[in-house]
Parts: structure tokens; C-alpha cells; sequence
């Protein structure tokens, strides 16, 4: 296809015939995929150069993080020999009809075990916000973004084994804490203050750790969406990103605000409308109630993604990577959104396109769930503040073939 005729691209080949078929908990990587028995055509709708950028970042950062340590999922690989295929793609697809035929060459697609059913996940979307900001505290800005504070450590779990330590009743790999000293002078690991204390008892006050003051109920989505874009007045900018969590979990808020929004009606706007306007002078009683709270860095250009790359708007996915690996190749199919000025969702055609692995979220656990970054600024939040649908996710897998060949010394030459 002409890439001057059309803004969007229609580009069709096989994928997956999603079949609703119940299953049971899924608990490894190797389960969390099934290779479809039938196929059909599918489409991408977005411009081929975001894909490519989304690519280029990908490939850049597991070139500095990738190893040979083979992953089991029903094809067994290292990402350093996925990303062998990523460099394929990369150099051999200029155009998206080339990079479809690339994937069919080297790669099979794989259905997720999704949420209730095979294929079929809940799918939310963020974005990176554009918000308003002071360097000293005001009575508008008063809410201070920290960075990390210097005794923050992490404790990974899975280097206290069960056989030494006993049972550790939790699947997650690395908690944030603390550390201080006792009475008797001792190095001891104790909890990071909660969002509570934090925002609203000074625990981290007078320490120097201030990035910049916000809004509270800006900061407060801005710790949700990990990363945005901070201007002050003289009209100079910057972007905080994501450097650490608390390691408290995370509570959605809006699960706390059901008798004030319908289930139906629940959004990142609407949440906002009843927090400016119910809890507009007394946000202790509700903000804490989501206790886990993001330090954040100054970083250089766009929003950073868990991978290190900047991330690419509706093409970096973040995933739980107990499941899936960063860096992987995927597939969106979820339906188009658009958003009246009254804020009512009307759902028409379906969108499809290719998606990267990229990032993860405390609220992205499980093979069911999956977030979708969809861009910056007012566009971004219109759309992501409603998306919460079923959508339908597959991976690419490298094909045995193409995988004996490039363990055999051979190149993937370009045809």
C-alpha cells in the first residue's frame, strides 16, 4: 500500500480464532500461552514508523539487558536469541507489509490464557500527564513530589530460599523497604511510610528530597500513571519518572467510591470530578486509602518504561513479567473508543495492531491484565481515563526452525 494514500494502514495476515473455553490458574510462563489450531486475518491501523520506533527502542535497550538464560515458555528461548529476530525484523521490514511477512517468516503467534477466557484479557490504558508545577510550595501546588529517600533498600525475595528460610507467603519478587537502626544500634530492614504519612503526616518532610510541588490530585495520578511532564510558570519544563515504590500494595481508589460512581460510569475523570468536589477539602480521608506510593527522578526526554526505553504512544504494553518478558512482540485486538464531550463512551469498530512489551504496573498482575500507554497531555488522559475493556492479546513466539538456525551459526539474511 502507498504509505502517502492512507494515514492508517490495513494490513492483513493470519492470527488466532480466539475460542471462549473456560481454564484454571495458570502458574508458569509455559502455561501462559497456547498455540491456536485455527487461524485468520487480522490488521494494523496505526502508522508503520511508531511500530518501527517502538522497535528501535526495544532492541537498543535489550541489547544493554537481554542474557542467554532460557525463558520455558512452549517454544524455550533466551531473550538474547529473541533479540536476534527483533534485529531481523529491524533491518529486513521497511514497510508494514514487510514486517508482517517478517514475523510470519520467523515467528508463531500464541494466544494469552487471558482472564476468563483463552485470548481474552481486560485491557486499561495510561498516558503521561502535562501538569502544572512550582519549585516552592503554594497554596495551589502544595503536594511535594519526592525522590527516593537514601536508606531505601530492596529486598528481593527470591534469594531467601524456602529449603533455609521456610515458607514466604507472597508471589512478589522484590519489596521496597527501609533501613535503619534499633535501640541497640543494629542494621535492621523496617517498612517505607505509607501515602498517608507521607502526604499527609511529613514523614519524608525536611530531608531535601522535594523534586517539585503539584497540585495533590494531579500528584495523585501521576503516581498512577508513573511518569509525566512537569511546567512551571516561567514556562520551563521537565519529566519525573518512575525510580521507586513504597512496597505497599496498591488499592484502587475508585474501589473505595462506588456509592458516589456507577460501576458503568467509572473513570479517571469521574474519579477526579467526585475527589474535587466531595473530598475537595478533606482528601486525608480518602487518598491514604491507596497506600502505595512512587519516588520519583528527573529524566531526560519522554516517559520511561520498566524496559529503559522512552515509551511509544499505543505501542508500548505493560504486562506482568512474571508472565511475560519484557521485550516481547504482541498483538492488540480491543474495541475504538470515542469520547463525546459529555464524557460518554460510544464503541464502534474494532482496532488492531502491534504492541511491544515494555512496561509493568502495580495495578498489572496476572495473564488477564494488560495496560496500553496511549499518549500525552489532555488526548492522552480523554482516552485512557475510559479504557477498560475486553480485548484480545497474542504473542509471537520464534518458530523451532528459525531458532535451530540461528543456534546452527546461521544468519537471518533479508529476501
Amino acid at each position: 500500500m502507498n504509505l502517502q494514500l492512507s494515514k492508517y494502514l490495513h494490513i492483513t495476515t493470519l492470527l488466532v480464532v480466539f475460542f471462549g473455553c473456560s481454564h484454571g490458574p495458570v502458574k508458569t510462563k509455559k502455561e501462559a500461552l497456547l498455540k491456536p489450531k485455527k487461524v485468520v486475518r487480522y490488521e494494523d491501523h496505526l502508522e508503520v514508523q511508531s511500530l518501527q520506533s517502538a522497535l528501535k527502542n526495544t532492541i537498543k535497550q535489550l541489547e544493554l539487558t537481554a542474557t542467554n538464560e532460557l525463558i520455558d515458555y512452549p517454544v524455550s528461548f533466551s531473550m538474547n536469541e529473541y533479540l536476534i529476530f527483533l534485529k531481523y525484523l529491524n533491518k529486513c521490514a521497511r514497510t508494514s507489509s514487510e514486517f508482517i511477512t517478517r514475523v510470519n517468516e520467523v515467528f508463531s503467534p500464541y494466544i494469552t490464557f487471558g482472564k476468563d477466557q483463552f485470548g481474552e484479557i481486560l485491557l486499561t490504558s495510561y498516558y503521561e500527564p502535562l501538569i502544572n508545577g512550582s519549585l516552592k510550595k503554594t497554596k495551589k501546588y502544595s503536594t511535594p513530589l519526592y525522590k527516593i529517600p537514601p536508606n531505601l533498600v530492596e529486598v528481593k525475595i527470591s534469594q531467601f530460599e524456602e529449603a533455609l528460610y521456610g515458607p514466604i507467603d507472597t508471589s512478589r519478587k522484590v519489596i521496597s523497604a527501609q533501613l535503619t537502626t534499633d535501640n541497640y544500634g543494629n542494621n535492621i530492614v523496617t517498612p517505607l511510610p505509607s501515602r498517608g504519612a507521607i502526604d499527609f503526616e511529613g514523614a519524608l518532610a525536611n530531608q531535601q528530597l522535594e523534586i517539585v510541588y503539584v497540585d495533590p490530585i494531579e500528584a495523585f495520578f501521576l503516581h498512577i500513571q508513573g511518569s509525566g511532564r512537569v511546567i512551571l510558570s516561567n514556562g520551563k519544563s521537565f519529566t519525573v519518572g518512575y525510580h521507586a515504590q513504597n512496597g505497599m500494595k496498591y488499592e484502587p481508589i475508585g474501589k473505595f467510591l462506588k456509592d458516589d460512581i456507577p460501576k458503568d460510569k467509572m473513570s479517571l475523570q469521574s474519579i477526579e470530578k467526585v475527589l474535587r468536589t466531595k473530598f475537595d477539602n478533606k482528601l486525608e480521608e480518602i487518598l491514604p486509602l491507596n497506600p502505595s506510593y512512587i519516588f520519583f527522578k528527573k529524566i531526560d526526554g519522554r516517559a520511561r518504561t520498566t524496559l529503559g526505553s522512552e515509551v511509544t504512544d499505543r505501542r508500548t504494553l505493560a504486562v506482568d513479567t512474571g508472565f511475560f518478558n519484557l521485550g516481547l512482540l504482541a498483538h492488540l485486538d480491543y474495541p475504538k473508543l470515542d469520547i463525546t464531550d459529555d464524557g460518554a463512551v460510544e464503541r464502534e469498530e474494532r482496532i488492531q495492531h502491534f504492541v511491544i512489551n515494555q512496561d509493568t504496573g502495580g495495578a498489572i498482575k496476572t495473564t488477564g491484565r494488560a495496560d496500553l500507554f496511549w499518549g500525552s497531555g489532555e488526548q492522552g488522559k480523554k482516552v485512557a481515563g475510559h479504557m477498560r475493556h475486553m480485548a484480545k492479546l497474542t504473542y509471537f513466539l520464534p518458530k523451532q526452525d528459525a531458532l535451530d538456525r540461528i543456534r546452527s551459526g546461521k544468519q537471518l539474511a533479508c529476501q
